[in-house]
């Protein structure tokens, strides 16, 4: 017992130690230099190739004829950063490409862990340097790793924008100001990536609590107008990042409609629960000539069934939130752990789903770290994060030349002969399962956080 206290407190103590500046500054700097180190070693060819290939034509014929004389499925939002890597280099290489997303990991750090500062006891952060810890949980987790610096996607990007919205509508002082740069850094988000949005029911939640519940009906024309001014200039902001690349708001629509379209398959390579049942079959009729036998439940396409099932689960977790919030629980990490798991849920029940898009629960999960159930949630969700994303690299990197892929194929460790279809229904069932525990429970755990963060002013 004596040595087991030992340790901890020794553990403690080196926390402690890396709760300075200089320290700090150092422990990104590994970070940053790891990532680095990897970039040109490692990364999904097909993707790197049209990212190259999207840079390079947007500095060639900018943004208003791109979409007019290339295939693209991306919305505009990330184009804005291609555009720019396209006009600093004629040929980006594999760091160059992958620079913004690694930048984007150090971003990601530096917010869940003020995040969790905000919103973790006090006696917590007595024990804990809770931001140094947190950051760290980011900043070297092999499932952050390997999505920007070994694959080069850029999902983590768009999951700065949405975190950063959390922090400034959860935590601090309640202001216009904050509000408004809020809904605006989540529209970039949405810009980027449609799939950073699955928080949206909570944000609107807490406004609702802010400016509709129980008011008087003077103050409710004054708080509708509020919240509506919130949403026109969230609009405004998505549809205004459209417009340099020739789509008007009908156009971004129906853009956006057509690119969640794509593929109308239960699971695009996702450990979920359509994953469980099988990769790349249909959702829906109309699709079953093309990808197979349709998968359906009880007569109803899985595109409907997923849906329903993501709605019935957002009633749930609001409702399990607002009971917490009126037996008066602490808003910000209540409502944090909602958005986590509704985020969760998303990916888990939606089909069309694609591996990276567990990402974003991830990045909002993280901040609840100091919460043990939470904690560990978060663990064997990044466990699973990384399976799922070297499953689709090892299997799609084998046709590639190796010079570029950087990685084994399948057939280096039989990745799918020998355990393949077991891990994919196995990882499947799990991810499924830690949903639905975060739906029910979550935020119950999160409740839990009896004594209130102290408020950083700011």
């Amino acid at each position: 017992m004596t040595i087991h206290l030992s340790r901890r407190e020794s553990l403690r103590a080196l926390a402690w130690r890396l709760d300075s500046p200089i320290a700090l500054v150092a422990m990104f700097s590994v970070a940053f230099l790891i990532r680095l180190w990897i970039a040109p070693r490692a990364g999904f060819h097909d993707d790197l190739s049209t990212f190259r290939v999207w840079a390079m034509h947007l500095g060639e014929v900018g943004p208003y004829k791109f979409y007019g004389s290339i295939l693209a499925d991306y919305p505009p939002g990330y184009l804005y950063v291609l555009w720019l890597i396209g006009k600093l280099s004629s040929s980006p290489g594999y760091v160059l490409l992958k620079l913004p997303a690694i930048v984007g990991d150090l971003g990601l750090a530096w917010i869940a862990g003020s995040f969790a500062a905000r919103i973790a006891p006090t006696s917590v952060r007595a024990r804990w340097p809770v931001r140094t810890l947190v950051a760290a949980g980011v900043l070297f987790n092999p499932g952050v790793i390997a999505l920007s610096a070994v694959w080069g996607q850029v999902d983590v990007v768009p999951a700065v924008f949405a975190l950063w919205s959390l922090f400034l509508l959860f935590t601090g002082p309640q202001s216009l100001r904050r509000e408004v740069a809020a809904f605006l850094l989540f529209a970039v988000a949405i810009a980027m990536k449609p799939q950073a949005g699955f928080a949206l029911p909570v944000m609107l939640y807490a406004l609702y609590r802010r400016y509709l519940r129980r008011r008087s009906p003077s103050n409710l024309a004054v708080g509708s107008l509020r919240i509506a001014s919130l949403g026109a200039f969230s609009l405004g902001l998505w549809f205004l990042s459209a417009l340099p690349f020739g789509l008007g708001p009908v156009e971004l629509l129906r853009f956006d409609r057509q690119s969640a379209s794509k593929y109308p398959v239960t699971s695009a390579n996702a450990y979920n629960i359509w994953g469980a049942v099988g990769f790349w079959r249909p959702d829906s009729h109309g699709h079953s000539a093309a990808w197979g036998d349709l998968v359906a439940v009880a007569g109803v396409p899985a595109l409907y069934v997923g849906m329903l099932a993501l709605v019935a689960g957002a009633v749930l977790v609001l409702w399990l939130a607002h009971r917490a919030i009126e037996r008066g629980g602490y808003e910000a990490p209540i409502l944090t752990a909602a958005a986590a798991a509704l985020s969760l849920l998303a990916f888990a029940l939606l089909t069309r789903m694609h591996e990276r898009y567990m990402f974003y629960s991830l990045a909002v999960l993280v901040p609840l770290v100091f919460i043990r159930p939470l904690r560990l949630a978060f663990v064997a969700l990044s466990g699973i994060f990384v399976l799922n994303l070297w499953w689709v690299l090892a299997y799609f990197n084998a046709g590639a030349s190796s010079k570029h892929c950087g990685l084994p194929g399948p057939g280096c460790f039989g990745i799918h002969t020998i355990f393949g279809l077991a891990q994919q229904k196995l990882c499947s069932i799990a991810v499924t399962a830690i949903a639905i525990a975060l739906a029910c429970f979550g935020v119950r755990w999160a409740a839990r956080t009896k004594t209130r963060a102290r408020i950083v002013r700011g």
